[in-house]
């Protein structure tokens, strides 16, 4: 089963930024106050299902030109086993299941069979002696943390244990530590477990708190520098428990058995978090399934105050079983994501699968306005009805819910080309709900080597460019690492003047840099260490809210690009009500700029030219905007996946008064003539640095060295004309502007013909002849052809280079 939309999930995204806590002291929140900030989250979904023996993803189908998106279920084929009572997918570590007592790993779940030697591997089994369960060694629960750690539990003695589970060597333990880490291997590897409670009752329905989610919860905690969440889990089916991610922490009751009102027999089954957040507040609710098929919810505050349980009735959880449905007892799964705000409730005795609309999203909710389910929708059945066409397909009734960060896509088999050589158009984020059915953002005509092909995006919106905000509300991580100045000093004390102007702005945001890398979100963070990536002065947030947002990528390992592709961003669905415009500029507004959005990428793999002066090699923006509108926002020029930024406009340049010789920050009328050179001495310092050398850990070279020798010597002579046709354009301009562009364009074809026709020479890791091809052939022509050469007034440039 290769990977298609299918696995593209997203309910809907909220434009809202999530903001982080800032606290201080040994608790998350002190008389229940908190403090917050805003921030960048990731919105981007997947939600799986799983039954006694396989697993199923349920995603929206974004080609469908329909007004109701229909829902379609893939089974995972890789995925089967004897008793599965939970699996929990992962954002990129793959697919983790309790089959009865055996832990096993897919880390490729979308792969159609035959497998690896390690799909489906046992990792490690609940009747291992380290965990000391009883008899029967089976483990009542499992959840992943984002780091990939395991928390787990069984019976140990009549009572029940919470053991966290660690790949690798084992943490240090503290002095006079009630349980310690204990090493174990299995033909797997090697692990390290510990037990964080013991002598608890019956525990079932793990889920994790960490990340952003941790933030702003209520009973997290400070332990030391590092912010420490945990699990909840479900107690002697009628209680919720939160564990702190600290050994023998005393748990936190959330909602006791006679708080749920349960009656004649019910049980609680399953328990999730749904959460809201606003610039200087949040709140959080605890929402239970029971197995009389009843949501019921409760708010948890930041204090002692006790708040009802909410029953929210109407949403139609119970419906007889069909025909086709085996006569099971009733069993619920209920999960919320944290991000998009879906809520999803599985019901394995009527074979479905539910998808639940709450009021949180409403521009009139506030912060004591109660929670309200306002509707269910029928997603996923085993038996769907002719007249619901928008209804996925299931194989089996669903067990359980696994929501992960991020969608996957299969770049060769989605994004390349089909078997006549035609470019396949992948979806990555679906249509926004402007109706034009078109997705937010895709991919086409991917070429890649043989072999691994896997991608996951996670969507990252309102990230801070640091530099145009006042110091006091600047997310902890601006001021932590993210502003850097010309020397690579970091820019973090508001009390000094060289570094703060005193209404607490940067001084000279033109001339620093952002680090992007500190303001990602722990769903990439805790996937991938990031180096410092660099938003050079040359580019800045759109200045409305100095916000911008990112697409990230991880591929596989070895996965290898080859020459271009496209990527579509409709700014109007990311970022909406936004956009600038798509340029071919008459005239600059000096206060303004240019209605051009800017699209870029840095790649946290490879370095590339630019950065810091004097810094060396380092992970530094790229221009990707290439042939103008594609129909509505220009498409970049891709040549590897990284981050692809959006929300960008030119910054404001330094320019030196032509009358008074005084400088001043403004647009200078030729910004595009300086772009043109300064992206064509990129390209130089490319061929120069990358492709006549092995910087990426190659076989050598990507061109040979007489190939050098000829880009080297044609790139010299096609710069010195382009100086030419671009110093002829300043006042006053005459014949010899035209006369000088002319031979510019005839020396250019040359230049671009020995640029397109290039060939690796060896490995070439880092798609480095494919970069060299789309900043000359793509992003350079298209702000020569169509930003440059319209923005030329009829006297010439003022403002000069």
């Amino acid at each position: 089963m290769a990977l298609v939309s299918r696995n593209v999930f997203i309910v809907r995204r909220i434009l809202a930024g999530v903001l982080a806590v800032v606290c201080v002291g040994s608790a998350a929140v002190a008389n229940g106050q908190a403090t917050l900030s805003e921030f960048s989250e990731q919105k981007l979904d997947r939600v799986d299902v799983i039954d006694r023996t396989g697993a199923t993803n349920v995603a929206i189908d974004m080609d469908a030109e329909t007004a109701v998106k229909p829902w379609v279920a893939a089974d995972y084929e890789a995925v089967s086993g004897t008793t599965f009572t939970t699996c929990v997918n992962t954002s990129t570590l793959g697919m983790f299941c309790l089959d009865r007592n055996a832990i096993r790993h897919w880390p490729n779940p979308e792969k159609t069979p035959p497998l690896d030697a390690v799909d489906g591997q046992e990792l490690f089994n609940c009747g291992n002696p380290v965990f000391a369960f009883d008899r029967d060694n089976i483990c009542t629960a499992l959840t992943l943390d984002l780091k990939g750690d395991f928390w787990i539990a069984g019976k140990k003695k009549s009572k029940f244990s919470l053991f966290k589970v660690v790949t690798g060597g084992c943490p240090s333990d503290p002095p006079n530590a009630v349980s310690r880490w204990t090493s174990f291997s299995t033909a797997a590897g090697t692990f390290c477990a510990r037990e964080y409670a013991s002598g608890r009752p019956l525990l079932i329905d793990l889920n994790v708190i960490d990340g952003d989610v941790a933030e702003v919860f209520p009973h997290s905690q400070w332990v030391g520098d590092e912010l420490k969440g945990g699990v909840i889990g479900v107690e002697e089916r009628k209680e919720v428990t939160f564990f702190k991610d600290i050994p023998q922490a005393l748990p936190v009751v959330l909602g006791a058995g006679k708080v749920w009102g349960l009656g004649g027999g019910e049980q609680l089954q399953a328990a999730t978090l749904l959460q809201k957040v606003w610039p200087d507040d949040s709140r959080t609710w605890l929402l239970v399934a029971t197995s009389a098929g009843r949501l019921l919810s409760r708010e948890i505050p930041w204090n002692s105050t006790v708040t009802p349980v909410i029953n929210h009735t109407g949403l139609n959880l119970v419906s007889p079983p069909p025909s086709s449905c085996p006569l099971t007892t009733a069993l619920y799964d209920i999960r919320a994501s944290l991000k998009t705000h879906a809520t999803f409730v599985s019901d394995r005795r009527a074979c479905r699968l539910l998808s639940l609309q709450s009021n949180i999203d409403a521009s009139s909710f506030t912060t004591t306005t109660p929670l309200a389910f306002t509707s269910s929708q029928l997603i996923a059945s085993t038996s769907p009805s002719p007249s619901q066409p928008e209804v996925a397909t299931l194989t089996a009734a669903p067990e359980g819910i696994s929501i992960a960060p991020g969608i996957e896509v299969d770049l060769r088999a989605e994004c390349g080309f089909d078997t006549e050589g035609n470019p396949l158009t992948c979806p990555i984020v679906p249509d926004g709900g402007d109706g034009n059915f078109v997705p937010a953002a895709s991919l086409t005509g991917v070429r890649i080597d043989d072999g691994p092909s896997g991608l996951v995006v996670f969507e990252i919106q309102n990230i801070p460019d640091c530099r145009r905000l006042p110091f006091a509300v600047q997310p902890a991580a601006c001021k932590d690492g993210a502003i850097l100045a010309p020397d690579g000093r970091v820019i973090d004390d508001v009390n000094d003047p060289t570094e703060y102007s005193p209404d607490g702005m940067p001084l000279n945001p033109e001339l620093l840099f952002l680090d992007v890398a500190e303001l990602m979100p722990p769903e990439v963070t805790s996937v991938v260490t990031l180096p410092r990536m660099l938003i050079s002065p040359r580019y800045m947030a759109l200045d409305d809210t100095n916000t911008f947002g990112a697409l990230f990528g991880v591929t596989d390992d070895l996965v290898r690009f080859r020459e271009t592709f496209v990527g579509e961003f409709h700014l109007g669905d990311l970022i909406p009500g936004r956009k600038l415009g798509c340029g071919g500029e008459t005239t600059i507004d000096t206060l303004t700029g240019p209605n051009l959005d800017i699209l870029l990428t840095i790649s946290e793999r490879f370095t590339t030219v630019g950065g810091l002066p004097g810094g060396g090699r380092q992970h530094t923006d790229m221009l990707v905007n290439k042939t103008g509108c594609d129909p509505l926002d220009p498409p970049a020029a891709g040549t590897r996946w990284s981050l692809y930024g959006y929300g960008f406009k030119l910054a404001p340049e330094r320019v030196q008064d032509p009358d008074t010789g005084e400088i001043e920050v403004r647009y200078p009328d030729s910004i595009f003539a300086r772009l043109v050179l300064s992206l064509f001495q990129d390209l130089g310092a490319t061929i120069d640095d990358y492709l006549c050398f092995d910087r990426d850990g190659g076989t050598g070279a990507p061109v040979s060295a007489a190939t050098c020798t000829s880009l080297q010597e044609s790139y010299d002579t096609t710069l010195d004309k382009l100086i030419k046709c671009v110093e002829s354009s300043t006042e006053p301009m005459n014949s010899t502007e035209i006369r000088a562009c002319q031979a510019f364009e005839t020396q250019y074809l040359a230049f671009a013909s020995l640029v397109g026709s290039l060939t690796p020479n060896a490995l070439d890791p880092a798609n480095r002849i494919g970069e060299g091809q789309a900043r000359l052939l793509e992003v350079f022509r298209y702000i020569y052809d169509e930003q440059f050469k319209p923005s030329i007034p009829i006297t010439g440039f003022i403002d000069g280079l």
